[in-house]
């Protein structure tokens, strides 16, 4: 079963789970994935999380807390303080400079 992480990001995506789908230990995964990427699974996610975050911020008028669900994660706060530190704003600052 493949699980392509652009069409999935928005859910739970587990390293556990890509691992066995790629059928290689946890470990060997993550190896070939930086290798291959440049950056750790996690990393990757959690920068395709935030690229799509930065993309409904700047074309929707939907709140923080519902942009922060729609692209995967569970808490608006933790949404929040993972944006500001790949971004350096607030999604709140970062919606204002974009209109």
């Amino acid at each position: 079963k493949e699980i392509p992480i652009h069409l999935n990001y928005t859910r739970s995506i587990s390293l556990a789970t890509v691992s066995s789908v790629a059928c290689v230990s946890k470990y060997h995964f993550c190896k070939i994935f930086k290798n291959n990427e440049g950056a750790s699974f996690k990393e990757y996610v959690t920068g395709l999380r935030i690229k799509k975050a930065a993309e409904l911020l700047m074309n929707s008028n939907i709140s923080v807390a519902e942009v922060a669900y729609n692209v995967g994660f569970s808490s608006q706060s933790h949404f929040t303080a993972l944006f500001r530190s790949w971004i350096k704003i607030t999604p709140g600052e970062f919606r204002k400079k974009s209109f």
